[in-house]
């Protein structure tokens, strides 16, 4: 693998902490990971070797990043795999895409203070209002695995609200619908129903006025961290524990890591 890469994809404050405590199996899977999409990134589609590890990484290890609750990381894997296994499509989607983005900027702004607007008049508390542009790599999955051009995509553009509470999390919900058209098939409860690693939010698909969808994430402030750092219940999970003196190949690679990022050794 291209050791030199790891410079540019710099672990989680949890991974570094759970490599130098050499606590924890999913850290030694999580660098695997890493270590796996920074080679891809660096390589060019014909070569062979990248070509097997980009297979290996769109069909198992996407899912790994996904049910650990590294999402950025499941993001960066899904693109660089599917830039070495379809080269062509990936550079034809990237530019639609650039386009749809480039177009709908302004839209996006608007609808941010919309929504921020509607929970002010319905006098419901909200932490933040993020927004997201869903990668290359999982709209090209989508497309293919449902037959969808890139128009029929309903979740590119979406809106994640981080509320205070959870009761807030429904009610939010109800204001959503009110103020814009639900699409009824589109509408998952990971609230009540958590996926298997533990991450909780609430999906819906709505639209506009102007007959745009885009999807909305309502999800608390605590649900939103479990979600991003990847504080699942993976992470402590005590049959994943590496006991100390075990793990003198964690302990080395870690040092590596530590050398090429710059970090001071540790004693």
């Amino acid at each position: 693998m291209n050791n030199t890469a790891s410079n540019d994809f710099p672990p989680s404050p949890r991974v570094i902490a759970s490599l130098e405590n050499e606590g924890s199996g999913r850290a030694m899977r999580l660098y695997y990971l890493m270590e796996k999409c920074c080679f891809l990134e660096s390589q060019t589609p014909v070569d062979p070797t990248a070509q097997i590890s980009a297979r290996e990484v769109w069909e198992q290890d996407i899912v790994e990043a996904e049910r650990l609750c590294e999402i950025g990381l499941k993001c960066r894997l899904e693109n660089a795999a599917f830039r070495i296994l379809s080269p062509d499509a990936y550079e034809q989607l990237s530019r639609e895409l650039a386009t749809m983005t480039t177009l709908r900027r302004g839209w996006v702004k608007e609808r941010k203070k919309e929504i921020n607007k509607m929970l002010k008049k319905h006098q419901l508390s909200c932490l933040t209002i993020q927004h997201r542009i869903k990668t290359i790599g999982s709209v090209w999955r989508k497309m293919q695995a449902k037959g969808l051009t890139l128009e029929q995509i309903d979740d590119i553009f979406a809106f994640r609200i981080i509320v205070p509470e959870e009761l807030h999390c429904y009610l939010t919900l109800d204001a959503i619908h009110q103020h814009f058209r639900p699409k009824l098939l589109r509408f998952k409860d990971y609230i009540a129903d958590p996926k298997a690693n533990g991450y909780q939010s609430i999906h819906t698909c709505v639209q506009g006025a102007d007959n745009i969808t885009f999807e909305v994430q309502i999800r608390t402030e605590k649900m939103h961290r479990q979600a991003e750092e990847g504080t699942a219940a993976h992470w402590d999970f005590k049959g994943e524990q590496v006991r100390l003196g075990a793990s003198t190949w964690l302990s080395r690679k870690w040092n590596h890591l530590k050398a090429v990022l710059g970090l001071e050794s540790s004693s």
